[in-house]
């Protein structure tokens, strides 16, 4: 039988199993298409459009056309894939190594005598369960493992690969009965297999740049042989010592030796060399010892060394500095103890971190947060999660950060709202308090702290200090003064993220481009809200700052991942299109945003070989909902007053302020001020924001008449304003999504 012959009829007995199958490209395609000069995937890419979607199995029509004799030359030799997941009825597991280590305590006591795969090779193989909820699609390019299920495409047998191999399965599928379902012990064991080595590559980012190049050289071309001599050894003590210095613990420690020995490994050895939980691991090895007992790991070729230009030693400085602020905060600063939880139970703490870790692996930590919040705090929704992705955001070595302005009415919520907030972090990541110009200097922070000013516009001196740190949201802020006739320089640490909140917002045009800005409900109805949890929390005897579960499950939520710095990747950034791409602050603070989402899910995700975090469609998802939620407050940089002033403006044609006053509410003053600016700063107001607002002084003349007799005139100046509408059409950009993704 042809092997066109044998697809063809393969494609049919699939669809009758209800599997919902799709033609694939030629194995013997081009690798560039000829006509789109795009990279293609022969015998893997999908040749139909919107094959995700499909919710039904294909018509016979359908299954001649691509598998038989009436599609064309466009589906000649089409391979045959499967869509993984619900609809089909499939999850898959995708391997690409067969690490004995990993895969003989992965399957450790579980029958797989029954399950069903198809491969090529015997190095490289597709296993097929029923479709399970509890595993999302995935990719774990180390492990050599991929899950594949719902939006995942899988060649199916008896497809060619392009090298001319065929693929096949172990033994005959006639119903679907005869799939396997997914042990529970099989996905418990691959969901901590994951998590510990998440973990591994975070760690190793943190490792000496040497050791961990070494590493993953043995990762891509294992070589045991070199491990068992002398100075393998001596590699595997200063790699386990660099893991061990950098916070992994011992199932971390064996994941690494699983990679390290492969068919060799052995747990008690393990065990015996490492000690409990690494307890015999020494002290990290000194850069001078590695060169001195590894040389080779520390040359770039026969004569040029790679420690010269090696950064590690400036990241240790930063490192370290970072560690001894911290025991210190611990022990002698008050500012840095929770002492709210000075004496709680044990048991209660202990379920606390089981909690969190529990979240953080299968839950939504942002979700949970929110949830906790919304039962002290009632509204602004969009202005927590957003708090949230600021704080991520402090976690990724790859963002310029994202800063919180939050304004609105006295009474509007706006300061319990961030402080219900910060009642969910460690102390040691957040100050609360008043700030002069340059306090921040001489406050000994740590990198990545919080701080918050309540009620505060921030004089020009202060808004330079901020201006500065967030445009240096990676690096140190110096400051250089004189104490007792000798040069001092004091520094404003890495990421730091700066709340502030105020009824009107007057701070210059440079730093509302760094700022997400929102505005607090004033509405009647939210008014309503706040006064019945009010009359709630007083009836439960409460003050919002209690200690429960959920508090501290949120700390620790906040713990683990402010112990983590991550590299992001989009690997979807060409799909992503804004409606408006004029003003180029926008798309950086999106894609912030997104990292942001990702990195609070980095238990979940999952890292490429270069130890990246790799975001998913969810994360984009995810931002896009709130940047749409507050497009207006983000594109504009207007507060709600401004653009209730603006619209008045256009919609009355020339008015004073007297009549935008009359007609919005907003006190005389308050609409001066955020027409033209205040006099004792330099700040303009909107007329220096938006383009086509002009501001005019004319003359308006009263006339006093007996019959028609002029008796008298008088006339009174006044400034009045007016918007050319021909160079002001923001509005018209919120008419529909401002941010959207391109297909595939």
């Amino acid at each position: 039988m042809s092997s066109e012959i044998a697809i063809f009829e393969a494609a049919l007995n699939y669809t009758k199993l209800g599997m919902i199958v799709h033609p694939l490209l030629n194995p013997n395609a081009p690798e560039i298409n000829p006509e789109t000069g795009q990279k293609q995937s022969p015998g893997k890419g999908v040749l139909v459009k919107d094959w995700q979607k499909r919710e039904r199995i294909l018509t016979e029509a359908e299954i001649i056309k691509y598998w038989g004799s009436g599609g064309g030359s466009y589906f000649d030799n089409a391979n045959i894939g499967l869509q993984c997941g619900k609809r089909s009825g499939f999850t898959l597991i995708d391997v690409d190594d067969w690490n004995p280590a990993i895969w003989n305590e992965l399957t450790s006591g579980l029958s797989i005598e029954n399950w069903l795969m198809s491969k090529r090779t015997n190095d490289r193989s597709h296993i097929y369960f029923k479709y399970t909820v509890d595993l999302k699609a995935q990719k774990h390019h180390d492990l050599g493992i991929e899950i594949l299920t719902d939006g995942n495409n899988a060649v199916l047998p008896p497809s060619r690969h392009k090298s001319g191999q065929t693929y096949s399965f172990n033994r005959e599928i006639r119903t679907l009965d005869d799939v396997p379902e997914m042990a529970e012990e099989f996905i418990n064991r691959l969901m901590t297999l994951f998590g510990t080595n998440n973990k591994l590559k975070v760690i190793l980012q943190k490792c000496k740049p040497c050791l961990r190049e070494k590493f993953k050289a043995h990762q891509e071309s294992p070589n045991i042989k070199e491990l068992h001599t002398s100075t393998g050894r001596q590699l595997t003590l200063a790699l386990m010592a660099d893991l061990k210095a950098n916070d992994a613990d011992a199932e971390v420690l064996h994941l690494a030796c699983k990679y390290l020995f492969r068919e060799d490994y052995n747990r008690s050895q393990s065990d015996s060399e490492l000690g409990p939980d690494g307890g015999k691991i020494k002290k990290p090895w000194k850069c001078e010892t590695v060169q001195r007992e590894l040389g080779s790991i520390t040359l770039a070729d026969v004569h040029n060394s790679k420690c010269g230009n090696c950064t590690f030693r400036g990241q240790t400085h930063q490192i370290s500095s970072q560690k001894k602020s911290e025991p210190e905060a611990q022990k002698e600063n008050p500012l840095n103890i929770d002492y709210d939880e000075m004496d709680l139970r044990p048991e209660l703490v202990q379920q606390a971190e089981e909690d969190a870790d529990r979240v953080l692996r299968e839950g939504d930590p942002i979700d949970y947060i929110l949830n906790t919040i919304a039962k002290k705090h009632v509204g602004d929704r969009d202005t927590q999660e957003a708090i949230c992705v600021s704080i991520a955001c402090q976690c990724c070595l790859n963002t310029a950060g994202l800063q919180i302005s939050v304004n609105g009415t006295s009474g509007s919520g706006k300061s319990h709202g961030i402080k219900t907030h910060l009642h969910l972090i460690p102390k040691k990541w957040k100050r609360v308090t008043g700030l002069s110009a340059k306090a921040a200097y001489y406050m000994n922070l740590a990198p990545g702290i919080i701080i918050f000013s309540d009620d505060k516009d921030p004089d020009p001196a202060f808004e330079e200090v901020i201006k500065q740190a967030t445009t240096n949201f990676q690096e140190e802020t110096y400051y250089t003064t004189v104490k007792d006739q000798k040069q001092i320089s004091l520094v404003i640490p890495p990421r730091i993220n700066w709340y502030l909140t105020s009824v009107e917002s007057f701070v210059s045009d440079q730093l509302l481009n760094r700022q997400l800005t929102f505005d607090a409900d004033s509405s009647p109805e939210q008014k309503k809200r706040i006064f019945d949890a009010q009359k709630h929390e007083a009836a439960n005897g409460g003050n919002g700052q209690e200690i429960n579960i959920e508090v501290l499950t949120c700390r620790r939520l906040y713990g683990a991942l402010k112990n983590n710095l991550f590299k992001v990747k989009i690997p979807f950034v060409n799909r992503i299109d804004l409606q408006d791409t004029s003003n180029s602050r926008i798309f950086p603070m999106f894609l912030d945003m997104v990292r942001g989402f990702a990195a609070f899910k980095w238990k979940q995700r999952t890292f490429d070989g270069d130890g990246y975090l790799i975001a998913e469609l969810e994360d984009f998802e995810k931002a896009k909902r709130l940047f749409e939620a507050q497009k207006e407050n983000t594109v504009t940089k207007m507060n709600e007053n401004e653009r209730r002033i603006i619209q008045c403006i256009a919609s009355k044609g020339k008015c004073t302020i007297n009549d935008i006053s009359s007609s919005t509410d907003i006190k005389y003053q308050s609409v001066r001020r955020a027409l033209v600016g205040r006099t004792d700063r330099d700040v303009g107001g909107l007329l220096d924001k938006i383009k086509g607002l002009k501001m005019e002084e004319e003359t308006d003349t009263n006339y006093e008449r007996a019959g028609d007799i002029l008796k008298s005139s008088s006339g009174k100046k006044a400034l009045k304003f007016s918007i050319n509408e021909s160079k002001f059409d923001y509005w018209s950009l919120f008419d529909k999504e401002f941010i959207f993704l391109k297909d595939a």
